[in-house]
């Protein structure tokens, strides 16, 4: 049984040995290069995100009840509520 084991072990690294490369030493590189990249094109493109800063604090509760005012944020959240609840009836 064990030298059958093995000769599946020796046949398995032999199938990954065709299909995976065995030099991986350029693949960090591209991947560096291609997130320099992104980085750069993203800080060209995207505008600053400084307008919280300058403005003035809201009220808690009036953003919390601007939340509530729209029919379909309160769907979610009693959907969302129903899921967390629902999950204590099939796993307590």
């Amino acid at each position: 049984v064990f030298c059958e084991m093995r000769k599946i072990h020796r046949a398995d690294a032999e199938l990954y040995q065709t299909v995976l490369p065995t030099d991986l030493s350029d693949e960090p590189f591209a991947l560096a290069c291609v997130s320099v990249t992104i980085w750069f094109l993203m800080l060209v493109s995207l505008p600053t995100l400084r307008g919280h800063i300058l403005s003035e604090p809201a009220s808690f509760w009036k953003t919390l009840r601007g939340q509530f005012s729209v029919p379909s944020h309160c769907l979610a959240y009693l959907y969302t509520v129903s899921l967390v609840f629902g999950m204590f009836t099939v796993a307590p």
